[in-house]
């Protein structure tokens, strides 16, 4: 085989090489598009329950938390993090899961988190409408008071935020 046809050849694989990686980087891309769309349908259709929206979360270092007393924050980023508390609406007990990150992304201390949930959420008619005019920290407010239920809901919120950060190319 000439030099000049092997040339032409080994140029003609190097394109075809190229041309897939091409391709298989748009498929990729595709389906990353996919999974996002599919996931934040599920979080604003299935998740976002109460005031804070989902998919607009300030993203801290989960040291932030920590910095701030919360001692199980782990490690990586944080988005919600969750806390759950057993309050009354309507004189019946419900419970409610607030977040201590505020859209600002300024995070409460255990202490600033309990006295707005226990002196100021405590007792109303309305626990979305109440928290919705003062810090919209409200992720969803549950009738029912069972510990595996409430945790079963966290951790299904969690592991969604977990996907959807991820795609978003924030990994914890």
């Amino acid at each position: 085989m000439k030099t000049k046809e092997l040339i032409k050849r080994i140029a003609l694989a190097l394109c075809a090489l190229f041309l897939a990686s091409i391709i298989g980087y748009a498929i990729n891309g595709l389906i990353r598009q996919s999974k996002l769309a599919r996931i934040t349908s599920s979080m604003v259709n299935y998740w976002q329950l109460g005031n804070v929206k989902l998919t607009e979360r300030p993203c801290i270092d989960a040291k932030q938390l920590t910095s701030k007393g919360w001692s199980n924050a782990g490690n990586g980023y944080a988005t919600v993090f969750s806390v759950s508390y057993t309050i009354l609406q309507k004189g019946k007990e419900v419970t409610v899961h607030v977040t201590p990150i505020l859209g600002t992304g300024r995070v409460l201390t255990p202490d600033e988190l309990d006295t707005y949930v226990k002196k100021c959420l405590n007792g109303t008619d309305d626990i979305l409408l109440l928290d919705y005019s003062l810090l919209g920290i409200v992720l969803y407010v549950n009738p029912r008071t069972e510990l595996a239920d409430n945790e079963a809901w966290d951790n299904g919120l969690h592991k969604i935020q977990n996907e959807y950060y991820a795609l978003q190319g924030l990994n914890k």
